[in-house]
């Protein structure tokens, strides 16, 4: 089944992806505020038997220890390297553009369909523009090419038609509803 959203797993990755990016972009901050070399953080260095200039850095040097465990943390939980990571987030990037690329092609392709639905409504609607009524039928439209379900035996026009008619019926008493609260 398509499904223009993305399921969980990537908004949770894009969320872990977020966050570890923030906490980049924090440590390199603090560094740069403090002056703290990046020699600090190797495998040697050891923080007690440092004397740090002033307690702000002290607090920075810890700070950033915590976020450098924080991305750790962040990393084994995909199990993948940083590196990795960042190729993973790019590859969920250009598969979500290319996913809405194919459901903006759908629509172009099937805007017909909207119109020709549209124009047998267009008597029966009363105080609603025509132009409306196609926009209604185009979000009904993007809605079924949303749920479709190709394995469902059904063709997509026949699936899309009820989402389109039901799209437009719904605005037009939405409409009419809204006239006759207003007299």
């Amino acid at each position: 089944m398509y499904k223009a959203h993305t399921d969980t797993s990537t908004i949770k990755f894009k969320d872990v992806q977020q966050n570890i990016n923030k906490r980049e972009q924090e440590i390199s901050r603090l560094m740069k505020q403090h002056g703290i070399p990046t020699e600090w953080f190797d495998a040697e260095f050891r923080p007690e038997t440092h004397n740090f200039r002033t307690d702000a850095v002290k607090d920075a040097y810890t700070t950033i220890v915590c976020y450098q465990q924080e991305i750790y943390q962040y990393i084994d939980a995909f199990c993948i390297s940083r590196n990795s990571l960042k190729t993973v987030e790019g590859e969920i990037d250009t598969r979500i553009v290319e996913a809405h690329d194919a459901k903006m092609a759908i629509v172009n392709a099937h805007l017909w369909l909207v119109v020709r639905i549209a124009k047998h409504f267009r008597k029966k609607t009363h105080g609603v523009e025509f132009l409306d009524i196609i926009q209604e039928g185009t979000i009904a439209l993007m809605k079924a090419i949303d749920n479709f379900d190709y394995q469902s035996g059904y063709k997509f026009r026949t699936y899309a038609t009820w989402w389109i008619r039901q799209g437009i019926v719904r605005a037009m008493t939405k409409q009419e509803n809204t006239s006759n609260s207003e007299e």
